[in-house]
């Protein structure tokens, strides 16, 4: 029998396997996107009932799991503090549910990146907090593309040269900024993306800006277009 490991953990998604069991999607500080099956899930059992009450979305957990291959076994759960769960309401929690389709999009499973795992820790508490929203998801679409290998670069233009705050630029997710007209309909002041760099979103231009730079670098880099959160809802 495979021996039990333990790691840190967020759920993701969970969806019905078989009669009274589950297929479970978590996120993990050790192991990245892990599928496992919880045996018995539906059940009325203490431990079940228990395990149903933990296994909910945003809820820093641990799981103990065994098993070979890309699917393995939930063996405990267990919440990861004893402080308050995590409640994401309204709109908030649309955003929770963006993060976490993201994820599951466009990482691998057992990728393993825990400063990403850290940075969506980070991000659901800020969400929790009621947080700005545009700052929560443009700081962890900025962090998934970085440690993904396609991180945009918002110092330097396409030909290496800094980024001119008087200039205009468009932005090509393969090439980087590149120098445009003014009179491009795509094209971004450069003292807008000088505010992105320094993580300053107070302008709401530059807000649409970041929207819309890491959209189409996400959409070109990591092939994820179709979200269905982003059809439940229209937001940051």
């Amino acid at each position: 029998m495979a021996s039990v490991e333990k790691t840190q953990a967020f759920v993701l998604h969970v969806r019905s396997y078989r009669n009274t069991s589950a297929l479970v999607d978590f996120f993990t500080h050790t192991q990245g996107v892990m599928r496992m099956v919880v045996n018995g899930l539906q059940g009325q059992s203490k431990k079940q009932c228990h395990w149903k009450g933990v296994l909910q979305p945003f809820q820093h957990i641990s799981v103990s799991y065994r098993g070979k291959g890309g699917l393995k076994t939930l063996v405990d759960v267990n919440e990861q503090t004893a402080t308050q769960r995590t409640v994401l309401q309204g709109s908030y929690l649309y955003c929770g549910f963006y993060l976490n389709e993201l994820i599951q999009k466009s990482i691998s499973q057992e990728s393993v990146d825990a400063h990403l795992f850290d940075v969506y820790k980070q991000c659901i508490g800020l969400l929790s907090n009621k947080h700005d929203m545009d700052v929560c998801l443009r700081f962890f679409e900025a962090q998934l593309l970085q440690v993904l290998g396609y991180g945009v670069d918002l110092i330097h233009d396409a030909s290496g040269h800094l980024i001119d705050p008087d200039a205009y630029y468009d932005y090509r997710p393969s090439d980087g900024f590149c120098i445009a007209d003014v009179n491009d309909k795509r094209a971004i002041l450069g003292v807008h993306l000088q505010a992105l760099a320094d993580n300053d979103l107070t302008l709401e231009y530059t807000r649409k800006v970041a929207k819309y730079v890491f959209r189409r670098a996400i959409e070109t880099h990591l092939n994820v277009v179709e979200l269905e959160s982003r059809r439940l809802f229209v937001g940051p």
